[in-house]
């Protein structure tokens, strides 16, 4: 990811949330250099309430082909390729299952998870078959 944003010239993350920050700080921090950068421990707003997702914000789960790229349009749509200062923000999350009977090999991307403006994309983008 890293080398793919600067080969197309786009920033570096300067915020990523993971829910496992212990195990995943210096994993990042190794990756991103720009994570090193006006960094605010999570323990300094310990206080705040919950984040509950506003009404407003819709939830779309696709699965296929045209239903992933319907929500992927929603983003492209609101990039400007004439003004070179353009951006959009983004959420983003992947999930994998992992394997531990072969010493924890990480397995294929399942799920791609996308927020951006009032939309929550959820995206499946790997199924699995059941063994019997």
């Amino acid at each position: 990811m890293r080398e793919s944003l600067h080969l197309y010239g786009h920033l570096q993350p300067k915020i990523i949330y993971t829910d496992n920050s212990a195990a995943d700080k210096q994993f990042l921090e190794h990756v991103f250099e720009s994570l090193h950068e006006n960094v605010v421990p999570v323990d300094t707003h310990a206080t705040l309430k919950a984040l509950v997702r506003p009404q407003d914000v819709n939830i779309s789960l696709q699965s296929l082909a045209s239903g992933i790229e319907s929500g992927l349009a929603k983003i492209v749509d609101d990039l400007s390729i004439d003004d070179e200062t353009s951006h959009v923000v983004v959420g983003f999350d992947a999930e994998w299952n992992v394997d531990f009977t072969h010493g924890g090999a990480s397995q294929p991307t399942a799920i791609i998870q996308i927020a951006y403006g009032k939309w929550i994309n959820i995206f499946q983008v790997l199924f699995t078959s059941c063994k019997s």
